[in-house]
C-alpha cells in the first residue's frame, strides 16, 4: 500500500489479536485490492494511488536494481 505520511504513519502496525479472538478473519489481500479497483472504477471514485504509467517507472526502476 502506498499511504501518505503522516496521515496514515503506523496503519499496518495495529494490535489486532483481540479481534481475531473475537472472530474476525482476513480476506486475501488480491481480493481487497480488486475489489476495491472494481469499486472505484464503478462509483468514478477519486483516482488515488500511481498513475499507470507511473507505475510502470517504479517497477522498471526497481527490476533494473535486482541482481
Amino acid at each position: 500500500m502506498w499511504l501518505p505520511l503522516p496521515d496514515f504513519a503506523g496503519f499496518m502496525t495495529r494490535d489486532t489479536s483481540s479481534a481475531r479472538e473475537a472472530g474476525l478473519t482476513s480476506r486475501p489481500a488480491g481480493d481487497t485490492a480488486r475489489d476495491t479497483l472494481d469499486w472505484l472504477n464503478a462509483s468514478n471514485g477519486p483516482v488515488v494511488g500511481l498513475t499507470a504509467e507511473d507505475e510502470k517507472d517504479v517497477l522498471a526502476a526497481w527490476h533494473a536494481h535486482q541482481p
